[in-house]
């Protein structure tokens, strides 16, 4: 590798996209996930997954692993990290990767404080947008009485990033039912329909700039996509609430002092704009916003560390998105495929479990519903042309 490039480790699950954005501002790259994907980076690739041919997240993989792992693979390589998915909203994983490298994003510290539903609610006094009722428990009576205050439907989910527990809908009391062995804090949440959107912030720690406001993928048949589960994004979404929600995304990370690239996520309804959490780490909408205003977010996301916000960009035409593609039974890859719309590739016999992601597709159009069908064409073929149901062993 050249000697004159910054080594940079990247640590995540979705990482890919923020390990090659790190490429391409110049950092040698050496980048910590969990699959042992096709498609690989310029520098090294340190995938958790221990078997090439069988990934299997639910019984191989937590982001508490990962986090061992990293540490183990990267020290005495890099002196900085960048956390991503799973990785950079949980203060317990970020205080571990503090104590052995320099976090180049927000300490756990700040991370604590901005996954606080309680902190976040002291936001909103004279702010234009809402908070879903939202209730902290650790024990099972703790969960009782919240589900009663919150009331039904509600969603439990965990506080933080990566504590290996998915989010479960209550419609009503019978439905309550503590998570088996669970030693972390959980939350009951009001469920809010409407259209889930993110905004994408650069913050400074005292001052924000938005990006742009998008469009969540959020548990589409089209994708194969559990329950409430994230599937993609498309950059930018057009609402007459875009305003609103970039002077209230700029706010929120101003008054958090959040520093970098973030992502905030939201419920829009006839109501009006709820904000569901803060996410404190470089976001997974990357790609679409690289490709919609011209930047490099790993670049500027490290500038607006040092307090070197940078405001040069350009909006280009059109629409960007990203899905991922979730098998809908045991699968295995039975042909390579390889290109532009594709990413995350797994190697050719692959076996793929249920409900577990087989790789991300991309497309771009002029409208948000050209882009929304191409994305679902991709996923299309891919289960049509590459996979195969596989033999249980």
């Amino acid at each position: 590798m050249s000697t004159n490039k910054s080594p940079l480790g990247v640590i995540g699950v979705n990482a890919l996209q923020v390990a090659r954005s790190a490429e391409r501002a110049g950092y040698d790259v050496y980048l910590v996930d969990y699959h042992m994907d096709y498609d690989r980076i310029r520098g090294e690739h340190h995938p958790l997954q221990s078997k090439p041919y069988e990934p299997n997240l639910k019984n191989e993989y937590s982001a508490a692993k990962l986090v061992d792992y990293a540490i183990n693979e990267l020290e005495g390589k890099v002196d900085d990290v960048l956390l991503t998915s799973a990785i950079g909203c949980n203060p317990y994983f970020i205080e571990k990767i503090e104590k052995k490298f320099c976090v180049l994003g927000n300490s756990s510290r700040i991370v604590h404080q901005a996954r606080n539903p309680n902190r976040l609610k002291k936001l909103t006094s004279d702010e234009q947008y809402l908070i879903p009722e939202t209730v902290v428990f650790e024990s099972e009576k703790e969960l009782f009485d919240a589900a009663q205050k919150v009331g039904y439907p509600h969603l439990i989910k965990p506080c933080f990033e990566g504590c290996g527990i998915p989010n479960r809908i209550n419609h009503s009391r019978e439905d309550v039912k503590y998570p088996a062995k669970s030693r972390i804090k959980l939350l009951v949440q009001e469920k809010i329909e409407g259209i889930p959107l993110s905004c994408t912030i650069l913050a400074d720690g005292t001052q924000a700039l938005a990006y742009t406001v998008n469009r969540q993928l959020i548990g589409l048949k089209e994708f194969n996509a559990p329950a409430n589960t994230y599937c993609g994004n498309i950059v930018p979404y057009e609402t007459p609430e875009r305003d609103k929600i970039i002077r209230c995304s700029e706010k929120i990370a101003s008054n958090l002092g959040l520093l970098g690239a973030n992502g905030l996520d939201y419920i829009l309804n006839d109501d009006g704009l709820y904000l569901l959490e803060v996410n404190t780490r470089i976001p997974d909408t990357i790609w679409g916003v690289e490709q919609k205003t011209g930047v490099n977010l790993v670049q500027d996301h490290n500038l607006a560390i040092g307090g070197l916000m940078n405001y040069s960009r350009r909006v280009n035409k059109g629409f960007w998105g990203k899905a991922i593609v979730y098998s809908d039974g045991l699968k295995q890859v039975k042909s390579e495929f390889r290109g532009k719309k594709y990413s995350n590739i797994p190697p050719t016999g692959s076996l793929i479990q249920a409900n577990e992601p087989i790789c991300c597709v991309y497309a771009n159009g002029l409208d948000y519903e050209k882009v929304l069908v191409g994305l679902e064409n991709s996923a299309k073929k891919i289960h049509t042309d590459y996979l195969k149901s596989a033999i249980t062993r």
